[in-house]
C-alpha cells in the first residue's frame, strides 16, 4: 500500500467515525424528543382527567 493509499484509507476511516458520530448524536436526539413527547401526552391526559373530575 502506497502513502498516497495509506492516507487516503486513514482519511476515509475518519470520515466514517465522523458519520457514526452524527447518527449516534441524531438518535439521541430523537429520543429525547419521544420521551419529551411522552410526557406532553401524559400531562394533556392527567389535565383531561382533572376536567372530567
Amino acid at each position: 500500500m502506497t502513502l498516497e493509499q495509506r492516507r487516503q484509507d486513514l482519511e476515509l476511516r475518519q470520515m466514517e467515525a465522523a458519520v457514526k458520530a452524527q447518527e449516534e448524536e441524531t438518535r439521541a436526539k430523537q429520543i429525547a424528543n419521544e420521551k419529551a413527547e411522552l410526557e406532553l401526552i401524559k400531562e394533556r391526559r392527567k389535565l383531561q382527567e382533572e376536567e372530567t373530575d
